[in-house]
């Protein structure tokens, strides 16, 4: 029997220089833990005599996920055998670079007839044991349960959403202003609108900024932070910020640090994309970028992200 198709979901892992699982020959099923909702640690605080505690706040621990995994029949030899399992651990080994963060997606169908995807990223922790049973029992199959920990313990949308609004035009003075002010030139203005998120938990986008501009006001409408950039850049260049939940990223178009050219007021923690429960009063999901001394057809604004989900 082909297990795989009689599979409706199927998993599939992709190593940090891009090697797949299941390699031919060998498929994977989810185990029973961990798919769901991720772990929650609540912050609590007890005064004097107090009954009970008081919630101040809440972390999302890492998620421990457990991959069953089979690779081979009847028909391999037992010199096959060692091949193939020496084959899996080293697909797990953690120096293959960067730790070997691995990316776990799982494919299944919808209503519509189409194929969705929901990936977490993850490294390998433990599990690679490889129970040599009797031989009858197992036809020379590789057979082993993977356990996985997914430090950040959120799903995310397979596919990137990308969007590149229109440009428009703005002649008016933005407050609070950040100098150095550039006088005489207008705003070039691009706003995504209502994004009508639909995740489930917030997204952190990647911004792409293309020059010319002389500055740069970024504002999200959802959490009513702001970024700034106040270096001016020339035609063709780009400025890149990547937020995160851990770790921010501000590059030119060479891969170089450009952190220097963002306002010390900046607020990159909280410029993400809100779920609709986490949206400020009188906000929206939308982002709005204002390119002072923007050249139409020239300067551009680009906004990628991933949906992401509590769980899945």
């Amino acid at each position: 029997m082909n297990i795989l198709s009689e599979l409706t979901e199927i998993l599939s892992i992709t190593t940090v220089d891009g090697q797949k699982l299941p390699f031919a020959g060998a498929w994977l099923a989810p185990g029973f833990t961990n798919f769901g909702a991720a772990p929650v640690t609540y912050q609590t605080q007890s005064g004097y005599r107090q009954i009970g505690s008081r919630v101040l706040d809440y972390n999302l621990s890492d998620r421990r996920l457990t991959v069953l995994i089979r690779q081979g029949d009847q028909s391999i030899t037992r010199d096959d055998y060692w091949i193939r399992r020496a084959e899996i651990i080293n697909y797990f080994r953690p120096n293959r670079g960067g730790g070997n963060e691995l990316i776990l997606t799982i494919n299944r169908p919808n209503n519509a007839g189409l194929r969705v995807k929901r990936s977490i990223r993850c490294r390998y922790e433990s599990g690679l044991e490889f129970e040599d049973f009797d031989t009858d029992v197992n036809d020379f199959a590789v057979d082993a349960a993977i356990s996985l920990i997914a430090h950040n313990p959120i799903w995310y949308d397979n596919e990137e959403t990308i969007l590149t609004p229109a440009s428009g035009t703005d002649d008016n003075l933005v407050f609070p202003i950040t100098f150095p002010i550039v006088f005489g030139e207008s705003g070039l203005v691009f706003n995504t609108g209502d994004l009508a998120y639909t995740g489930s938990w917030r997204a952190y986008p990647k911004i792409i900024m293309t020059g010319p501009y002389a500055t740069v006001r970024l504002e999200n409408l959802g959490t009513g932070a702001l970024i700034q950039m106040r270096v001016a850049i020339g035609a063709s260049l780009t400025r890149t910020i990547e937020l995160s939940e851990s770790q921010f990223k501000i590059y030119d178009q060479s891969g170089n640090s450009k952190f220097s050219e963002m306002d010390q007021n900046s607020n990159l923690k909280d410029f993400y994309i809100p779920t609709v429960g986490e949206i400020i009063a009188g906000g929206s999901q939308a982002i709005k970028a204002t390119l002072f001394g923007g050249t139409p057809s020239q300067s551009i604004f680009e906004l990628r992200y991933n949906t992401a989900y509590y769980g899945i």
